[in-house]
């Protein structure tokens, strides 16, 4: 079957599998988990991969999250069910980075198990992002108790021992959990059943206050909104005075009235629909101002703001045409019902919307400070809070022209990815214990032994790694070799790890082969802009507002933050240094360093500041390198036709960017187009009524378009040539509109009222076509270009230089693909433009007002790694390891700057490896499906990379693996994802985590079970051919690895390793039925000290911890084991034939047939690995 129609037909099979689940009432799959005796179930996810415990009843669910836009790599959906409890248990956990997963407890009527799990992970991911943006040390999570088939509301279930009944169950569900999950009171569920929950554990918050509890927090939740409310008019209207402001509240429940009351005191024109016609009647008896309307009518009300305080997903599709409000601000939970559409419709229609979770957070809250303590006062400051963090949702959405849920996601989701400071990712290591445990009864408990392993990561790595810096490991002389730097903007992730690990077991390597210890060059950059922008979003107002100094001054402690984190988890992974030796840009050597540098390339001529064309960045808010910039095809379904009006008729121009007319100072036709006729005419502008020019032009893209010589420089070019001076610059530094009457708006703003203006005379025309573009390659927005004065370094006059120490072989790469891409390269290369617009980084010497480009610090680095300037030609670091993405940016600019300084390069062989990206799911649109569609219909399902990014809020820490395997374990991990060869995207694929744990694993699982099953070493004993063979074998996959390190294969290394432990597994259990049948046991003792002495001394720069600590626990004990057993030379030979041959052996014409039946058996088996 081609590869197409099979993708179409697992398709297909998803969709139907997902479909079901929409059939399934809750009923139903409680039928299913008792008939096949099942109390608990889950659905895992982690790096792509699900993890299911009972397959053949979650498959369906499993395809339902796969096509559903509601799943964001949610952690784990637990489910349980009770004996005599007609209903069933659920838990979301969506993210326990930040903390262990909070949420409230839902009780309430489900149709289906569709509309179960669509709640659950919708408010799952809703607590992560409030409980981030808040800044509480809490995950995400969601209960939810689906109403028995006989209830209708959860109040028909009144308190008493039957309900108490329920609650009890559930708190014992959330009690098996062990903490991953901790509950809380919501829809449907009241204090008292919060106390029936707390009876069972100890994860239970909003509990009564006679047990601790906080009490109702509605009241403060109302404040929240409130504040939020002041927050947003402000930042509309200029003032958060609310007298007079016509309010509409929907909802006068638990936290519509008290927000009702707060309103009408502060002046405010209030009106109120509930469909609890009681709450409305006592609500208006209280406070006769108020104004009370229908539950729909609301919806079509003249009001200045609209504050949904009742059920979610009341602002949709259908109410929004009819909102007639500038602010949508309130209480409930998940008020748009399609995030992915909603947002966007409110903002094209100009309403300013606050995020739910942005301002009603103070529930949460309460129950956060229950747990530690409760203080009200506490509450009452969290409450004030709301104020500053909607203002900063609010002013990044404005900076970035994004709608402000999409503004407040990002920085929520940033927030979220930061491990707990003291917990770090400690859910992960809850289900890890779940799954050993058995939690949900489909697989084995793994048998716990009290007595102390042989190798315990956390107790036995740092001692280690100790013992290492205490003996000068990382202190090499011979040589060096360098890594690219890691970007402080955030703390450390698995990908910015990968070249120091490979640099790591590179020189532990080196030292292995020969005996040589290699200088380590390893350190961090400053994060340049990155950096500055996560400051900036942290923050509630501009950076001008704060102040340069004391901006700056978060910026520096923030990156000293980060530098330390990096540096204690490369430790911590075993990627060893020298402290004295660390590079760092910003401390006083790296300082002087590019400030040397700086002065350098000026006294030599290098350096000039000119106006030239560059590349403007409106989300990042300043200039980039081609480097920085990607081309794409930018796909567009119409174009706009801008009517130009002549004396003598008119013509059309052709634009995607209407608003660019604002820049026009001229039309150009095409010459024997059918507008040629009027060049030397004028043309009136259609906005401003200024004569243009009409021009002729021999070679045009459309048969007119008019020319905005600011912003393009084909346009410039067609400008210059008629002796047309002026350029009107559209857009200023931040993107912003800079045409007097249209400033400061946003592209879009001013494409709308620009569209407005000209009216009649321009049209949208439909059409799909795909147009060039330009896209930073930080944050992926279309980018503009812009002629501005920046400072240049005349890198084109090293290129030559570079060129031909790359083809004197003076400049090596890893593969000749990365050699041609170079080279091509330096065959387009333009002037560097070293200077940025913003405020950290380091300043240029002659201007501190300016700071220099983080690549020309970074080329700083490069020089002082190498000795520069100490040494005025220092010998060149002899590798360096580096991901495609920096080869251009990074690399190249530092050997040219090398060769224009030292006349040789910093860098002699640029190892370059696939950048690590994670794996993540992607909803592909169905082509014409409606969107009142279900997801299952409306969308394909595919996996796809992405790059672990702080601002994507998708890192992984490298210290939460370590934590959770061991440090040995993610390195083996890290080696396999990393092929050898071209390779662009190296994929952190969790099979392949995965199998380098199992593999630790089972070495010291065998290692130990051979020494509790043989005891204490005894000389003596005839070998066995198994032992001959099993020695035979650790031979050749050293002399492999050997191989592997010289030609630096290292995935193909850690595939050695992994098949020898599974041969030594394998070797176990042949010695364990030897010792069952009472047969000769051979020279175990013999051979397992041999085999481990040997894979230590290979396989040591792989896992250095493990097999220092493993070859001495062997030494000890099996130190009376006397000598190793001697392969006998056919299995030397027949070995290193499989291993290079694997399936072409014909094992019968070899001396194995010859050997007892019993022995060639125990062979065979051990071969198993080799033989595929």
């Amino acid at each position: 079957m081609p590869a197409q129609d099979a993708t179409q037909s697992f398709d297909e099979k998803r969709r139907a599998l997902a479909r079901s689940v929409r059939q399934w009432s809750v009923t139903d799959l409680h039928r299913q988990l008792e008939q096949a005796g099942i109390s608990r179930a889950c659905v895992l996810f982690e790096n792509g991969e699900f993890t299911l415990s009972h397959p053949q009843i979650l498959a369906p669910v499993q395809a339902f999250f796969e096509l559903s836009q509601d799943f964001s790599n949610h952690e784990g959906v637990f489910i349980g069910r009770e004996d005599g409890i007609p209903t069933l248990f659920f838990a979301f956990v969506h993210d326990t980075r930040r903390g262990l997963a909070q949420g409230g407890l839902r009780f309430w009527r489900y149709d289906s198990v569709a509309e179960v799990l669509m709640d659950g992970l919708r408010l799952a991911q809703g607590m992560t992002r409030k409980n981030a943006l808040a800044g509480l040390w809490w995950g995400g999570g969601k209960g939810i108790i689906p109403l028995p088939p006989n209830l209708k509301m959860p109040d028909e279930r009144p308190p008493g021992p039957e309900r108490r009944r329920l609650f009890e169950a559930y708190g014992r569900f959330v009690a098996s959990l062990g903490g991953i999950y901790y509950t809380a009171e919501d829809v449907g569920t009241k204090t008292a059943d919060m106390d029936a929950i707390l009876s069972q554990n100890r994860f239970t918050t909003c509990i009564s206050t006679a047990l601790g509890g906080s009490g109702n927090p509605s009241p403060f939740t109302a404040q929240g909104v409130l504040r939020g409310m002041q927050a947003a008019w402000r930042f509309i209207t200029g003032s958060d005075e609310l007298r007079g402001v016509r309010v509409a509240v929907q909802g006068a429940g638990n936290v519509g009235r008290p927000l009702i009351e707060m309103l009408d005191d502060l002046g405010a024109a209030v009106w109120i629909a509930d469909v609890n016609e009681q709450a409305i009647q006592s609500l208006k008896a209280k406070r006769p101002r108020l104004h009370v309307v229908g539950p729909e009518e609301i919806f079509d009300l003249v009001a200045d703001i609209l504050a949904p305080c009742a059920r979610g997903g009341v602002i949709n599709a259908h109410t929004i045409p009819r909102l007639k409000v500038r602010l949508v601000c309130g209480a409930a939970n998940n008020i748009l019902l399609e995030e992915r559409y909603d947002p966007e419709r409110l903002w094209r229609r100009g309403i300013t919307f606050v995020p739910d979770y942005v301002c009603n957070r103070m529930g949460i809250t309460n129950c956060c400070d229950e747990w530690h303590g409760y203080l009200q006062d506490d509450i009452r400051v969290a409450a004030e809070r709301v104020y500053p963090d909607t203002l900063r949702v609010l002013r990044h959405a404005r900076n970035l022209f994004i709608p402000p849920t999409q503004a407040a996601n990002e920085l929520a989701d940033v927030a979220a990815s930061e491990l707990h400071p003291i917990l770090g990712h400690r859910g992960r290591r809850i289900v890890d214990h779940l799954l050993a445990s058995n939690w949900s009864g489909a697989g084995r408990m793994r048998a716990h032994d009290a007595t102390r392993p042989i190798f315990d990561p956390p107790l036995d790595e740092p001692a280690l790694r100790l013992a290492w810096d205490k003996q000068g490991r990382f202190r090499g002389e011979h040589g060096s070799l360098a890594a690219a730097p890691i970007s402080a903007v955030s703390s450390p992730n698995l990908a910015s790890f990968t070249s120091p690990l490979l640099l790591d077991v590179r020189a532990r390597a080196r030292e292995l082969l020969t005996n040589q210890r290699p200088r380590r060059v390893l350190g961090t950059d400053h994060g340049g802009l990155a950096l500055q922008l996560a400051i900036e979003n942290s923050l509630p107002y501009e950076r001008e507002e704060v102040g340069r100094p004391e901006f700056t001054a978060i910026c520096r402690d923030f990156f000293n933050r980060n530098d330390a984190a990096i540096r204690e988890q490369m430790q911590q992974l075993g990627i060893g240094f020298d402290q004295a030796g660390w590079l760092n840009p910003m401390a006083e050597a790296g300082r002087r360093a590019v400030e040397r540098l700086f002065f350098s390339l000026k006294d030599a001529g290098l350096l000039v500041r000119e106006k030239r064309w560059a590349y403007q960045c409106p989300r990042c808010k300043t200039v980039l390198v081609a480097s920085e910039v990607s081309r794409a095809k930018l796909k567009v379904d119409h174009h706009y036709s801008i009517r130009f009006r002549t004396k003598t008729g008119a013509l059309e121009t052709k634009t995607h960017f209407p608003e660019l007319v604002l820049g026009a100072v001229a039309v150009a036709v095409k010459a024997a187009g059918p507008f040629g006729h009027f060049a030397g005419q004028t043309a009136s502008h259609p906005v401003s009524g200024v004569a243009l020019p009409i021009l002729a032009v021999q070679e045009l893209a459309a048969d007119a378009v008019f020319l905005v010589p600011a912003h393009h420089r084909s346009d410039e070019q067609i400008a210059r040539q008629a002796h047309l001076e002026e350029a009107i610059v559209v857009f200023d530094e931040k993107g912003a509109v800079s045409v007097p009457g249209y400033e400061p708006l946003s592209p879009t703003e001013a494409r709308r009222k620009v569209l407005e203006h000209i009216g009649a005379d321009a049209t949208q025309i439909p059409g799909h076509e795909a147009i060039d573009a330009h896209r930073c390659q930080r944050c992926e927005s279309v980018v503009y270009q812009r002629n501005s004065a920046q400072l240049f370094v005349r890198v084109e006059a090293g290129a030559g230089h570079l060129r031909r120490g790359i083809e004197t072989g003076a400049v090596r790469f890893s593969h000749p693909r990365w050699q041609e891409r170079v080279l091509a390269h330096l065959a387009g290369l333009e002037p560097w433009c070293i200077s940025r617009q913003h405020w950290w980084g380091n300043e240029i010497p002659e201007n501190p007002q300016e700071v220099l480009s983080t690549w020309f610090s970074l080329a700083a680095w490069s020089l002082q790694g190498a000795g520069w300037p100490a040494q005025p030609v220092p010998a060149a670091i002899e590798e360096v390891f580096v991901d495609p993405d920096l080869l251009l940016r990074w690399v190249v600019p530092s050997q040219i700057v090398a060769y224009l300084i030292t006349g040789r390069p910093v860098f002699q062989h640029i190892q370059v490896h696939g950048s690590l990206q994670i794996s993540e799911r992607a909803l592909l649109p169905q082509p014409g499906a409606a969107e009142d569609l279900a997801d299952e219909e409306r969308f394909h399902f595919r996996m796809v990379r992405r790059p672990m990014r702080h601002s994507l809020g998708n890192v992984v820490q490298p210290s939460t693996l370590i934590r959770r395997f061991g440090a040995d374990a993610l390195r083996l991990g890290y080696l396999l994802c990393v092929e050898s060869g071209f390779q662009e995207v190296a994929s952190a694929s969790e099979s392949k985590l995965r199998r380098g744990r199992k593999a630790v694993h089972l070495l010291l699982a065998k290692l130990a079970g051979l020494h509790n099953l043989l005891g204490e070493a005894k000389p003596g004993g005839e070998a066995r051919p198994a032992d001959r063979w099993l020695i035979a074998q650790t031979v050749a996959a050293a002399d492999a690895v050997h191989n592997a390190y010289e030609a630096q294969h290292y995935a193909a290394a850690a595939v050695v390793l992994i098949e020898m432990i599974e041969a030594f597994g394998r070797y176990a259990n042949v010695v364990a039925a030897r010792k069952q049948a009472g047969s000769n046991p051979g020279v175990p003792h013999a051979t397992v000290a041999a085999v481990i002495a040997r894979l230590a001394t290979a396989f040591s720069p792989i896992c250095p911890f493990l097999f220092e600590k493993v070859a001495a626990w062997t030494a000890d004990r099996f130190a009376d084991a006397g000598p190793a057993p001697a392969a006998e030379p056919w299995m030397d030979d027949l070995v290193r034939q499989i291993a290079q041959r694997r399936n072409d052996i014909d094992l019968l014409q070899t001396p194995l047939p010859k050997l007892a039946d019993r022995d060639r058996e125990e062979i065979m088996k051990l071969t198993r690995s080799f033989l595929r």
